[in-house]
C-alpha cells in the first residue's frame, strides 16, 4: 500500500508521502500529538448546470452561451483639409538713383559722427556710508578721552535701568549703566569694560557679573544670581 501525504502536526506543512520528516520543522509525523494526520483529499467543485426554461431546446441555450459581444466600431475619422498655400507676394525692385544713393551716404555718415561724439555717462556717484550713530554723552563723559570718537553699539532699558554699550576708537567695549531716573553717582552708575560674546556682552566688578544675553541682563556675584531683568532693545 502506497503510503499518503501527511500533515506534520507541530507546524501544519503538508509533506509528500514517504517523507519521515517535516520539511520545515524536521519533525517526525504525529511528534507533537502522536498522531498521524494525512493530508485531505482534494475535492473537485461540482460544475454548475445551467437550467433551462421549460420547453427551451438545449441547442437554444448553447447558442445564447456561444454569442460574444462585439464592440462597437469607432467613427470614421473626417478627413483633415489642408489649408489653402500662402499666397506669394513677389518682391519689389528698388530702383537706386544717384541722388537717393547720396542721400543715403550722407544720412549714414552723420549718423556714425554722432555716434563717436557721444560720451558714455559716467556712473553716478555712491552715497556715502551711513556714519555711526555717537555714544551718547551720558556714557561717553566716563570712557578715555571723554569717549571721542566712540560708537554706540547697543542700547536697553529694562524695568528699573537703562543700559548703554559703546565701542571706543581702539576696539574696546563699555558697559554703562544706570537706574531710572536718578543722577550718576557711584550707587546709581557704573561704566566697565566689556567683552563681546556670541549672545551679547559680559562686564565684571570686584565679584559681580553682568550679563547680557538676548533679551535678558542676569547679574550674579560669586556664581549667585542676584538679578535678572528683562531687556528692551532701544538702539541702534
Amino acid at each position: 500500500m502506497t503510503a499518503a501525504a501527511w500533515v506534520c502536526d507541530s507546524c501544519d506543512t503538508n509533506n509528500l508521502p514517504g517523507a519521515d520528516r517535516c520539511r520545515t520543522c524536521r519533525q517526525s509525523p504525529g511528534s507533537a500529538t502522536g498522531e498521524v494526520r494525512t493530508v485531505p483529499e482534494a475535492v473537485t467543485p461540482r460544475r454548475r448546470q445551467t437550467r433551462l426554461a421549460p420547453g427551451t431546446p438545449p441547442s437554444e441555450t448553447t447558442s445564447r452561451a456561444r454569442i460574444a459581444l462585439t464592440p462597437p466600431s469607432p467613427p470614421p475619422v473626417k478627413p483633415t483639409t489642408p489649408p489653402p498655400p500662402a499666397e506669394t507676394v513677389p518682391p519689389r525692385r528698388s530702383i537706386r538713383t544717384p541722388v537717393a544713393v547720396a542721400v543715403t551716404v550722407g544720412i549714414a555718415g552723420f549718423i556714425g559722427w554722432a555716434t563717436l561724439g557721444e560720451q558714455s555717462p559716467e556712473p553716478a556717484p555712491s552715497a556715502p556710508a551711513k556714519a555711526e550713530n555717537a555714544c551718547p554723552d551720558t556714557a561717553a563723559t566716563w570712557l578715555p578721552a571723554n569717549g571721542s570718537g566712540a560708537v554706540l553699539v547697543a542700547a536697553y532699558t529694562t524695568e528699573k535701568h537703562e543700559i548703554v554699550v559703546c565701542r571706543t576708537v581702539s576696539g574696546q567695549h563699555y558697559y554703562d549703566g544706570r537706574k531710572k531716573g536718578q543722577p550718576a553717582t557711584p550707587e546709581t552708575h557704573i561704566s566697565l569694560e566689556a567683552s563681546r560674546t556670541p549672545d551679547g556682552f559680559i562686564a565684571h566688578n570686584k565679584g559681580y557679573r553682568y550679563e547680557i544675553r538676548g533679551t535678558e541682563l542676569t547679574v550674579t556675584h560669586k556664581n549667585e544670581e542676584k538679578s535678572r531683568e528683562t531687556l528692551h532693545r532701544t538702539g541702534p
